[in-house]
């Protein structure tokens, strides 16, 4: 997934990537495709779950507001991305 995402970044873009330190973020192939793609990983301190909070907060919101209360069989990548884009500036303007 990490690939597919970093292959669709326009052009001389390199994100942050936030991890709460999960496993897979020790995967060497992980660690592999961050360096190819030159992302840079944003890590909380252990124990600090603050840190990431607002993130995981922001992704529940997305999945059950937003992902999981629709019906997307038959939907374009595009129009899925869309509607994704929309909800976001909602969600960052006036929820």
């Amino acid at each position: 997934m990490l690939e597919v995402a970093a292959e669709g970044l326009p052009h001389g873009s390199h994100p942050s990537v936030h991890s709460d330190r999960d496993v897979h973020y020790h995967w060497p192939v992980w660690i592999e495709l961050m360096t190819c793609f030159e992302l840079t990983c944003s890590m909380s301190k252990k124990a600090r779950t603050p840190d990431n909070a607002q993130a995981k907060s922001f992704f529940d919101h997305l999945k059950t507001e937003f992902f999981y209360n629709r019906d997307w069989l038959g939907k374009f990548k595009e129009e899925f991305i869309s509607v994704l884009a929309s909800y976001i500036e909602w969600y960052n303007t006036k929820s």
